[in-house]
């Protein structure tokens, strides 16, 4: 029974699902929370924003004094995604074009062959929603070529769904011009005296990862051998035998994908990779034995910020990364968290001290080719913060998940336990 005054369980629920509906109905539905017929291209506004906002925080209110762990989880969310609209991150000119990219490519795999129709209605509107962005802020020398990289990616994505519709009528050129317009709304600017304004508030030991980078040592791991992808997802399909059975998952071959691999947890574990997907692949295996393993919620998997599920397959990979009755999947897992340690460290350079790219790219350089080391140093400094707060998590509960392994109890609760204390 529900305490006096609180709202039940399910009534909190349903106000974060219509939220969600109305905001980023992609994101529920590829969660299994909402029927694949609800996608639209969300409004992209101050004033939209400000409404979510405030709609965070009185989801926020609802869930005040609930003893469930789910319900916690959500309100958790709810103050943070609040704050993060106050701070104005929406208005990152880079945002909406991230989404449009992201919310085309799970429309593509939801709805392969257009067969419901909704990828060519999807792909229709994106001009015209395209077209009503408005531009908040400019952006440096550096954000600029950011916003290039974002406006290739989503490029090469339009190109695929338009030939997936296969329907005449429909091209990429008006999409190719309303991005083109976009970018030409988004005026150029100099580099700010200090684009990172949060960083002197921030609950992070700045000595600490300095010092890190400072005597950081790549360790020496033998190369992973090569196998097919068929031969790889096989290896995959025993890897995850924490309760002796195997947790179930469905793989899909997405030639497109590429080096991708996207999961859908809910309904059923799916995976859908592209012909060169190994890695992406080992951690889709992991997150799908973790959320078979959960009893989370699916809202509380959608409510979860990245370095909370980044945390816990950098802690599974450990566990694989130990067994040795799968040598090549080991040493897979070995390298993934060797590229995450590397990583927050360049990340925690950019964040914390303020590091130019150009530096880090050049750091990262010793051990990745020129032009992944700068691929990288782009993409941490779009996202600032995410690699560090992913270590951080770790450390908070890697020793208990060393000493535990599969049999750690934490699994059982999905991403709830991978947030800051």
């Amino acid at each position: 029974m529900p305490t006096a005054g609180l709202k039940d369980r399910a009534v909190v629920r349903e106000g974060f699902l219509r939220l969600v509906s109305s905001r980023n109905a992609v994101a529920g539905i590829w969660h299994g929370l909402l029927p694949l017929e609800q996608v639209a291209w969300p409004q992209w506004s101050r004033e939209a924003f400000e409404r979510e906002r405030q709609d965070w925080l009185m989801l926020s209110e609802s869930t005040v004094g609930h003893q469930d762990r789910d319900v916690h989880h959500w309100g958790r969310y709810a103050r943070l995604a609040a704050s993060r609209l106050q701070a104005g991150g929406w208005q990152s000119p880079q945002a909406p074009l991230r989404h449009a990219r992201m919310q085309l490519l799970a429309v593509m795999l939801l709805d392969p062959k257009n067969q419901e129709g909704v990828l060519e209605r999807t792909v229709k509107e994106l001009a015209s929603w395209l077209d009503r962005l408005p531009a908040e802020r400019g952006v440096d020398p550096l954000e600029r070529a950011q916003l290039v990289s974002q406006a290739d990616a989503l490029g090469m994505v339009v190109a695929k769904a338009v030939e997936t519709c296969q329907d005449s009528q429909l091209t990429v050129l008006p999409i190719r011009e309303a991005v083109g317009r976009y970018m030409d709304r988004v005026p150029i600017q100099d580099f700010g005296a200090d684009p990172i304004p949060w960083r002197a508030t921030a609950h992070v030991n700045t000595w600490k990862w300095h010092q890190r980078r400072e005597q950081f040592v790549m360790p020496a791991l033998a190369p992973i051998p090569k196998v097919s992808v068929d031969q790889w997802i096989r290896d995959l399909d025993s890897c995850c035998r924490g309760d002796g059975k195997e947790a179930p998952w469905h793989v899909e071959r997405v030639a497109h994908l590429g080096t991708q691999s996207w999961v859908r947890l809910f309904p059923k574990p799916t995976v859908y990779g592209g012909a060169q997907s190994y890695g992406p692949l080992l951690l889709s295996r992991l997150l799908c034995w973790w959320a078979d393993r959960a009893t989370a919620d699916p809202l509380t998997w959608l409510l979860s910020d990245p370095p909370a599920l980044e945390a816990g397959l950098y802690g599974l990979a450990g566990i694989v990364g130990s067994d040795t009755t799968l040598p090549v999947v080991s040493l897979a897992a070995q390298h993934y968290r060797v590229l995450c340690d590397v990583l927050a460290v360049a990340d925690a350079w950019l964040w914390l001290e303020g590091a130019d790219p150009d530096q880090v790219a050049t750091w990262l350089g010793q051990w990745f080719k020129p032009a992944d080391a700068w691929r990288w140093a782009l993409s941490l400094s779009s996202d600032v913060s995410r690699k560090v707060a992913a270590a951080e998590l770790d450390e908070e509960h890697g020793g208990q998940v060393a000493s535990s392994g599969w049999e750690w109890d934490g699994w059982d609760d999905g991403p709830i336990r991978w947030v800051a204390p």
